[in-house]
């Protein structure tokens, strides 16, 4: 199994849906590659082999190359921003290009050389001991700070020749002034700047502190809705729970009712019953079978014998007073029972004939 490069990093290996699909299982998908772990490396090292190892090489190869490009331009590379005017480089300059440099005349490269090849040979010593990431910084810093030593450079020479020549005091007083300027101006247009960004974000602020109040208002309002539908619903199922309650109530009392009147009717009944068999006794011993069993048979046997009893008494006229007054008695006795008997028909078969009409029909 062949071994990873020590500047590759394995985490770059990465299992896409087109690396799995199109090369892993049409090549590996035969393998237990759940059951036997040794096949993941070596799945992994053959990716890397195959999509991986060229870019990565070309990565390395890149760098080596930069890294000795940057060797190359260090030892060519003159930093003069490491040069520090001092006053024996101002009178080496004086002194050496007094006839090829007047002061109004700006600092060449040619006086920046002769100046490094005289004071710079420890800064590049110096410079050589560095590390490679401080020099790529330096490099892009050594434009500004080339103009600024060709200016510090300058203002020294002038201020050296202040007395000889005045007006290039003007000069410098005005480079100052103009500097000076520069400065307040960019002072003046940070300002404004720090001053447009904080009302810009203060606008923002504002603007989400009133979009927060909104929502919160339409989440209130939502909220109230809500609760007033939860309120009217509640009140609904108490409503509609309380009409069940009382429909239940109604009928248990109708049935209650029910059973109660049921009860009398069927106490009324017995009582007459109970009625009927005590003067049946009384009577013939033989009629109370016949009258506890069934109060209709009880009407017709009583009626059947009021009738004998009414014709009887008609056609007997001789008979004594004695009989007649027994007679009466148990007419009158009859008469009771017919009317007690109809009063438990109309109880029981409210919409049937009393047996008083019955009789009076047949009679007619």
């Amino acid at each position: 199994m062949k071994a990873y490069p020590k500047h590759i990093d394995s985490g770059k290996v990465i299992a896409i849906n087109e690396i799995i699909d199109g090369y892993v299982m049409p090549k590996h998908g035969n393998k237990n590659l759940f059951e036997d772990n040794s096949w993941i490396n070596i799945i992994m090292d053959d990716v890397y082999d195959t999509f991986y190892r060229d870019k990565e090489e070309a990565k390395v190869a890149k760098a080596k190359k930069f890294l000795a490009m940057v060797e190359s331009e260090k030892a060519k590379v003159k930093d003069y921003t490491k040069l520090v005017v001092t006053d024996g480089m101002v009178d080496y300059v004086l002194k050496k290009y007094r006839n090829k440099w007047k002061s109004q005349d700006e600092i060449t490269y040619v006086i920046l050389e002769d100046l490094w090849l005289k004071y710079g040979n420890r800064i590049v010593e110096r410079e050589k001991e560095e590390e490679h990431h401080h020099l790529k910084r330096i490099m892009e810093r050594e434009r500004c700070m080339i103009s600024k030593t060709e200016l510090d450079l300058l203002r020294a020479i002038k201020a050296k020749q202040v007395d000889d020549h005045d007006d290039h005091d003007l000069d410098t007083l005005d480079l100052e002034n103009r500097i000076k300027k520069l400065e307040e101006d960019f002072g003046r247009l940070l300002k404004e700047k720090k001053a447009k960004e904080s009302k810009k974000a203060k606008k923002t602020r504002e603007a989400k502190k009133a979009r927060e109040a909104g929502l919160a208002k339409q989440v209130k309002k939502a909220r109230k809705v809500e609760l007033k539908a939860m309120e009217a619903k509640k009140v609904t199922e108490e409503e509609l729970k309380a009409k069940k309650a009382k429909e239940a109530m109604l009928a248990k009392l109708k049935a209650k009712k029910a059973k109660k009147a049921k009860n009398a009717k069927e106490a009324m009944l017995a009582e007459v019953v109970q009625i009927s068999s005590d003067e049946d006794d009384d009577e013939d011993p033989t009629a109370l079978t016949s009258t506890r069993s069934r109060a209709p048979t009880t009407f017709t046997f009583t009626r059947s014998r009021a009738s004998t009893a009414s014709t009887s008494t008609r056609s007997e006229a001789p008979i004594a007073s004695t009989s007649n007054k027994k007679a009466a008695s148990t007419a009158s006795r009859e008469y009771k029972k017919i009317d007690m008997t109809e009063c438990v028909i109309a109880l029981f078969a409210p919409n049937a004939l009393p047996p008083s009409a019955t009789r009076k029909k047949k009679s007619t």
